[in-house]
């Protein structure tokens, strides 16, 4: 049902707030959020999984800049993306 509802709003043409504000009010949580915590998520598994060099993940998961990237990761896991990548292989 709420995909029905989201495809009838996007015929529509309402503006983004507003499908945000609806979205947070039946969700709890911005829409923003889950796009970024899924970003993070991806980038957790990329560097887990392979052993590409940070600025080739970053431009995977959709960051321009490296720094900008670290600077999240570290907010999102609380250690840099090396860190969390030695971490994880041992």
């Amino acid at each position: 049902m709420v995909c029905c509802r989201w495809m009838r709003w996007l015929h529509l043409y309402h503006s983004v707030s507003f499908i945000s504000q609806d979205y947070l009010k039946t969700r709890l949580v911005w829409p923003l959020t889950v796009i970024y915590n899924a970003r993070m998520n991806l980038l957790a598994r990329l560097l887990a999984d392979s052993d590409e060099p940070l600025y080739s993940l970053a431009d995977k998961v959709g960051f321009s800049y490296s720094t900008n990237l670290i600077r999240a990761f570290r907010r999102f896991k609380g250690v840099t993306p090396m860190e969390y990548r030695k971490a994880i292989r041992g």
